[in-house]
């Protein structure tokens, strides 16, 4: 007699998390390096942001955006480990490296959002939910977007949203961002820059400072 198979181990919501964000994060990858030029992204704050839309959707637009972002599972069990990783990760604070993310909504004063959603938000992505006023003072608006994400970056970033990408249409503006900060594990002694010749991607060669060890 055949003896009965194991049964499979279920697999907990942060691995499947953790796989959904690896998944985006490639097919994401694969289409931002068909541009030319170089590229930094950051899968886990992209997805982040979005499955906060996600947290809003219903009907055709929630199994598509499902598919997308390769989300499985409960969603609450979603929320719940979205939020474990972003406490986890994105607030790390190490002898030389510093980690910081954050997430915000900022929702139109007019607008009449739902109380579990605006739960949902909080509680699952941490995310500051605030208001503005679109319709009527949306330059307002993009500058205490502007100010709340240079706070959060320690001011390397301060023109997030430029003049006239707002309107009186806008409804809502999800935002994320990711302050890292690292010491080389192996530093480059200052004195060993010097410059040396680097051959373009046209074929040019410029002298440029290059750091040696």
């Amino acid at each position: 007699q055949a003896e009965a198979e194991p049964a499979a181990r279920p697999i907990p919501d942060d691995e499947r998390v953790t796989a959904s964000v690896n998944a985006f994060g490639f097919k994401l990858y694969e289409r931002m390096a068909a541009q030319p030029g170089n590229i930094a992204i950051s899968p886990w704050s992209v997805e982040s942001v979005l499955v906060i839309a996600w947290a809003g959707a219903a009907g055709r637009t929630e199994r598509q955006m499902t598919a997308v972002l390769g989300l499985a599972g409960d969603p609450g069990g979603v929320d719940a480990a979205f939020a474990a990783q972003a406490k986890k990760v994105l607030s790390h604070r190490g002898k030389s490296v510093v980690v910081a993310g954050a997430n915000a909504a900022w929702i139109d004063q007019a607008a009449e959002i739902q109380p579990l959603f605006l739960g949902r938000i909080r509680a699952g992505y941490g995310a500051d939910v605030l208001q503005a006023d679109f319709i009527q003072s949306n330059e307002v608006a993009r500058l205490s977007i502007n100010r709340w994400v240079a706070k959060r970056t320690r001011n390397r970033i301060e023109d997030l949203i430029q003049p006239g990408l707002l309107d009186e249409m806008t409804r809502m503006v999800l935002v994320n961002t990711l302050y890292f900060k690292g010491a080389w594990a192996c530093r480059f002694p200052e004195e060993q820059t010097r410059d040396t010749v680097f051959n373009t991607g046209t074929g040019r060669r410029v002298r440029v400072p290059t750091m040696t060890q």
